[in-house]
């Protein structure tokens, strides 16, 4: 049903712009010849020169040679099929009008230079010929981008997918076995820790799965995550979360800060025994956000390489906010730094 409704609509479009195309000749030419019904009748005939023209150049010319890259014989060709066009056109006036409307009298004699316009049979077939390319290019090619949209989603929310499961593994790991540790000491924290673990993996799983989220939520989800991380790590961490600006009114890309979060006490906290410490400070503007995150580094921690999760965020950042971030990473011999500023359309940008 859907392919017949498709080809129904094809077909209307076609028709309709042969409909155009037939009026605004008939204008063109009678204008010119100050004989309508001339022209309606000279038209009536030429038509299917018009249109076998037009459709040998849209669909055996345009795909074989002009989107191929072939441009010489793509203009070739079409001089080539407009000229032969012209030709026939030519042919069947001459037939049309002067053989079958009047067989009476001399052929030469009744052919007069008002009914038989070269330059204007040559400036109408090229008009529409060209007319006919250009909106099948057009149409050509707002297909391709519609295809590579849809692609780059698909990229998206297959990236997203995978960094979910990056993250599942060694973070579920890590803070059941904090959960364990906290249950043998019969620990008050314990409850808390199961409450954080469902509201994060809930989030994860469920919310996060359109193309944006709260930012509240994200921020939310940064706090929770610090929360079970520093139950790891102890007292031998100092982290900071500093949050200002009106973070209800913005939303962002899901999981955008986390992978940076989870980067910092991956490499900053989880291998250093000495004490260390995590800075982050996430600022809303109206119309922007500004995240910084920084973390202690030991020397010999110290790489220039770049763990999947971050190319990860790096290619969704480019695919969602395009030339509207900025991501600058330091690497030092004791910090490392991210800074990340988002450009924001409005409040509640959907």
């Amino acid at each position: 049903m859907r392919l017949k409704r498709k080809i129904l609509k094809s077909v209307l479009v076609h028709l309709f712009f042969w409909l155009m195309v037939f009026l605004g000749l008939v204008l063109f030419y009678g204008q010119k010849k100050d004989n309508y019904l001339t022209v309606l009748y000279q038209l009536l005939i030429t038509m299917p020169v018009y249109i076998s023209a037009t459709y040998f150049t849209i669909y055996y010319i345009v795909p074989r040679f002009l989107l191929t890259g072939q441009y010489l014989k793509s203009v070739i060709y079409f001089i080539y099929t407009s000229l032969t066009a012209v030709f026939l056109e030519m042919v069947v006036i001459i037939y049309g009008m002067f053989v079958l409307v009047w067989p009476e009298g001399s052929l030469w004699g009744r052919i007069r230079p008002t009914y038989i316009d070269a330059y204007s049979l040559i400036a109408g077939i090229h008009f529409i010929i060209l007319l006919a390319v250009a909106i099948r290019v057009l149409r050509l090619w707002t297909e391709s981008q519609n295809r590579y949209r849809l692609l780059e989603q698909k990229k998206i929310e297959a990236e997203l997918q995978f960094l979910k499961a990056q993250m599942h593994p060694h973070f579920l790991f890590n803070t059941l076995n904090n959960l364990y540790a906290l249950t043998l000491k019969k620990s008050d924290a314990a409850p808390d820790v199961v409450l954080k673990i469902s509201s994060i993996l809930d989030y994860i799983l469920y919310q996060c799965n359109g193309e944006w989220v709260d930012l509240e939520k994200e921020i939310q989800l940064m706090q929770d995550y610090i929360d079970l991380e520093k139950l790891r790590c102890g007292d031998r961490c100092d982290v900071n979360l500093v949050v200002s600006g009106p973070v209800n009114q913005l939303r962002v890309m899901p999981l955008v800060f986390l992978p940076f979060v989870e980067n910092a006490f991956k490499h900053g906290v989880a291998n250093n025994q000495n004490r260390s410490w995590i800075n982050i400070h996430l600022l809303a503007h109206p119309k922007r956000i500004e995240f910084k995150i920084e973390n202690s580094l030991r020397r010999e921690q110290r790489t220039g390489k770049e763990g999947i999760g971050l190319k990860n965020v790096k290619s969704r950042l480019k695919v969602v906010y395009k030339n509207k971030f900025d991501l600058f990473i330091k690497n030092t011999r004791e910090v490392y730094s991210v800074d990340l500023i988002l450009e924001i359309e409005g409040p509640n940008e959907s």
